[in-house]
């Protein structure tokens, strides 16, 4: 049995490195774009953001998402794949048109396709980074620090808890508190 210098290294594994990003101290909070046409995913990725501190802006397609881009900054876009007027692809590549500033923004693709071969894809279109749907707090947090860095804060995985979709009754209700409370500052 080989000790010391002589030992070879031990073979880490991708599961490795996901336990430590995950175990890496980090409290930075970031500005994320999320761009979703789906009203229960973007409560879901909201609700995980906020358990993280983070701060979020919802765009509700790709078109959306571009002008967002285009007029604040971003740490971060959460980028679904298919969406309406613009896809996430085209998005993506409209992003990065905009010029050299946008070429290192991280871009994370959203996508219920998991293929083989769609993360090249993906990533061929300009995403840097995939993140395959239904995600835990786990997954969102691993996908964070890969764009973003190690230090981005951790979104407790033991406090989520999937908000219930709204009634229709519930969501216009809802809209309408939101209206006359003037709060529509996350909302792009």
């Amino acid at each position: 049995r080989m000790q010391g210098a002589d030992a070879p290294a031990p073979i880490r594994t991708e599961l490795d490195d996901r336990d430590l990003l995950l175990r890496a101290p980090g409290a930075r909070k970031i500005h994320v774009l999320i761009a979703e046409d789906n009203a229960i995913n973007q409560r879901v990725v909201c609700t995980m953001l906020d358990l993280g501190g983070h701060r979020w802006t919802i765009a509700n397609d790709g078109a959306e998402a571009v002008e967002a881009v285009r007029r604040s900054p971003f740490d971060v876009v959460l980028m679904d794949v298919q969406m309406p007027n613009m896809d996430g692809m085209e998005a993506a590549r409209a992003i990065r048109a905009l010029g050299p500033a946008y070429q290192h923004l991280p871009i994370v693709a959203l996508t219920a396709n998991s293929l083989p071969g769609d993360r090249g894809h993906y990533l061929n279109a300009g995403m840097s980074h995939y993140l395959a749907k239904p995600f835990s707090p786990d997954d969102l947090s691993l996908a964070l620090r890969q764009a973003a860095g190690t230090d981005v804060a951790r979104i407790p995985s033991s406090t989520f808890r999937p908000p219930q979709a709204a009634k229709p009754a519930d969501a216009a209700q809802e809209q309408a508190h939101q209206d006359a409370r003037g709060d529509r500052s996350r909302e792009i």
